[in-house]
């Protein structure tokens, strides 16, 4: 059931786990050798209802229950042969994300990025990751799996197994010693504005349909101390229906109709310069890259240099030449001066700690009649520090200061792609 960890990546899980009993004599056995990867997931597979039972099923539908510090939700995660996905998030009855593959199509629908189909490097990991076989491990998916050593999860003695998938990155998967079941992971996560390191605990195995399951996944972040459960509601195999991994509706006349908007606002034409600051993972640098064509450039600004090392294999993935990484700090946008058409500020400006500097650079950067979109969230209520609060900022506090530093305000565009707590300021340079 590696598919769910791979489709929920982007969602802290956190459980509280009790640890299992290990004799010591499958302990010392482990210290003095360490099987072959092969062995160790041919006696995986075997633990879980052996290659006959999971070749058996033809697609399946999964119901969990997700539990944090600060939200609930209803998760269904949809798969068939041999490589088709969906995954679900609602809550309230309203649907908050979606991800999903249809063999051939990949598509994406988030809060921030809004319904798109994917492209390049993501498409290719989404293919990857929708192998509805992937509990196999077979050796042709990877560069490499190997046995790395033992270590212990609450208590619980494992072989920890290294693969290097052929789409993505390394991880690690731990393996009872005793049972053979895998009980946790470890992996590096890129997310839109971090890297961070997540950990995985399984457990609570139950049997649906001939194949034992964990019943329990727990996500840990060593940057954060929250906890969430996802536990296993219901397992149905071999009734989920072609028409559930479709793309939606949304993406019938428009490949991404968030980015269609974002080109409204700037006006962007091909072969022009911009500027994606605090780019991220590089979702909008990849997007702008594509539409500006091959005579256009993206600058794209990041504090963190591992996010620019990221971003950078999508571009090169497809050939992408326009893009230029540009490393900076709270005190320098790194945009040299009349460099650009138009700038993107995508949910950045309220982490501004000197907005008059950054303004000056940003003005200083943008060409005469250039324009500038800052798109952020709506800080409300009592306990604000300079109209700023929680990652959010007051919409009046921005425009005053960014009028103040000598743009001029084009327009402000409330409820912002449908959220009532989204808003748009677009801007200019005067001539």
């Amino acid at each position: 059931m590696r598919r769910v960890r791979l489709l929920l990546r982007h969602m802290p899980l956190l459980l509280l786990v009790q640890g299992l009993t290990l004799h010591g004599a499958a302990t010392a056995q482990a210290e003095k050798e360490l099987p072959p990867a092969s062995e160790i997931v041919a006696r995986y597979v075997e633990a879980i209802g052996g290659r006959q039972a999971m070749l058996s099923h033809q697609s399946s539908h999964y119901q969990l229950n997700f539990k944090g510090p600060y939200a609930t939700a209803d998760v269904d995660i949809y798969a068939a042969r041999p490589n088709w996905a969906l995954i679900r998030w609602t809550r309230d009855d309203t649907v908050v994300s979606e991800s999903g593959f249809d063999g051939d199509v990949g598509w994406d629908l988030s809060r921030d990025l809004g319904p798109r189909l994917l492209e390049g490097l993501e498409l290719e990991t989404a293919r990857w990751e929708s192998r509805f076989d992937s509990e196999f491990y077979d050796p042709v998916d990877f560069t490499a799996v190997e046995t790395t050593g033992v270590t212990e999860l609450n208590g619980t003695q494992c072989y920890r197994l290294k693969l290097v998938p052929k789409v993505g990155r390394e991880w690690f998967d731990d393996f009872d010693i005793e049972t053979g079941l895998k009980v946790g992971s470890e992996r590096t996560v890129v997310g839109e504005s971090s890297i961070y390191v997540h950990k995985e605990l399984l457990s609570d195995y139950q049997e649906f349909g001939g194949v034992l399951l964990p019943t329990k996944w727990v996500w840990r972040y060593d940057q954060w101390p929250v906890e969430q459960v996802l536990t296993l509601q219901s397992v149905e195999f071999d009734s989920v229906p072609e028409a559930v991994f479709a793309p939606p509706d949304q993406l019938e006349e428009s490949s991404w109709p968030f980015a269609d908007r974002l080109a409204e606002l700037l006006q962007l034409d091909v072969g022009q310069t911009v500027a994606d600051v605090g780019a991220g993972d590089g979702a909008w640098s990849l997007e702008l890259a594509r539409r500006l064509g091959p005579k256009g450039h993206v600058l794209a600004t990041e504090l963190l240099p591992e996010l620019l090392v990221e971003w950078r294999k999508g571009a090169t993935y497809e050939g992408l030449t326009n893009i230029a990484p540009v490393l900076v700090n709270q005190s320098y946008t790194g945009l040299p001066a009349l460099c650009c058409d138009g700038i993107v500020v995508r949910f950045v400006y309220h982490e501004f700690t000197e907005p008059d500097v950054m303004n000056a650079g940003l003005l200083r950067a943008l060409q005469p009649g250039g324009r500038i979109a800052v798109i952020d969230a709506v800080a409300e209520g009592s306990n604000l520090q300079n109209g700023r609060g929680n990652h959010t900022i007051v919409p009046d506090v921005l425009i005053e200061e960014m009028v103040a530093a000598g743009f001029a305000l084009v327009s402000r565009i409330d409820a912002y792609n449908g959220f009532a707590n989204r808003f748009a300021a677009v801007l200019e340079r005067p001539n």
